[in-house]
């Protein structure tokens, strides 16, 4: 087996908007098969959504990979974004155009004002639904606005607390 093939078979590639809008490539081990992107609406009109907008049930996620996922080991590629410079250490997570899409536009051009975050601020405030997601996120981009170094260090150790001592995990 090829490295090329071993690569294409075991990292999921998406395009993201990144700072400014521009495109960039976000890598991830995959974790699913590589029809899922596909199987996205029938999803969730058959298994319906949760409150974040992600399908309540996924059944796309192969089985022996469910614990990188649950530990965001599947994130670990994306050091190479960090590397590249198309991502930061703390921020809003990378979406693609159709997620942001579903926010309000004055949010989206906040947020595409600095570069995508590998830790996402989510996990420093938690949020239960999308209001509070989006009330989360605000709250971080004010802050940066007004002190763009002291509000990622902020985050950083709120994040790293929530993550190691209250066992915050993705969905």
């Amino acid at each position: 087996m090829s490295l090329e093939h071993l690569l294409e078979s075991n990292i999921y590639v998406r395009i993201a908007l990144g700072k400014d809008g521009t495109l960039f490539n976000v890598y991830k081990i995959r974790t699913m098969g590589h029809d899922a992107d596909s199987k996205w609406e029938e999803l969730i009109s058959t298994n319906g959504a949760d409150e974040l907008g992600k399908p309540a049930s996924d059944g796309r996620i192969i089985p022996s990979r469910r614990f990188l996922r649950k530990y965001g080991l599947d994130e670990t590629p994306q050091i190479y974004n960090i590397a590249r410079r198309e991502m930061s250490l703390v921020g809003i997570r990378p979406r693609d155009e159709k997620a942001w899409s579903l926010f309000p536009e004055s949010h989206v051009n906040s947020a595409l004002r600095y570069k995508p975050g590998f830790f996402g601020v989510h996990y420093a405030r938690p949020n239960k639904d999308f209001q509070d997601l989006l009330k989360a996120e605000s709250t971080y981009l004010d802050q940066k606005d007004q002190h763009p170094v002291l509000t990622d260090i902020k985050y950083f150790f709120l994040i790293f607390y929530n993550i190691i001592f209250k066992g915050m995990r993705s969905r």
